[in-house]
């Protein structure tokens, strides 16, 4: 046979065989066991006892609002996500034109 015949033979097979892959459905993964409760209690974060909250002061943010609150402990126990430590920057609103 000529090259031009095997090189068409070649490429024919190579999408049948394509195309059987994509057609047949594969045997799924199947995970060992079924996830229990224990997992999740293992890795949460414990809770926090928000009556006794000290330490730094952090700027967190809760919604779309960013506050200055006295510790982390009381930005998490306040809903707050911390954004940085230390006090939330005060930037200048520029005065609007009329």
């Amino acid at each position: 046979m000529d090259n031009a015949l095997l090189m068409l033979l070649g490429i024919v097979a190579v999408v049948g065989i394509v195309g059987v892959l994509t057609v047949v459905e594969l045997p799924s993964y199947e995970p060992l066991g079924a996830p229990t409760g224990r997992v999740i209690e293992e890795f949460a974060a414990p809770a926090e006892d928000c009556s006794a909250c000290s330490g730094e002061p952090v700027c967190a943010g809760a919604g779309n609002k960013a506050s200055n609150y006295p510790s982390a402990c009381d930005a998490r126990c306040s809903g707050a996500h911390i954004l940085y430590e230390g006090y939330c920057e005060q930037i200048p609103q520029a005065a609007s034109k009329r």
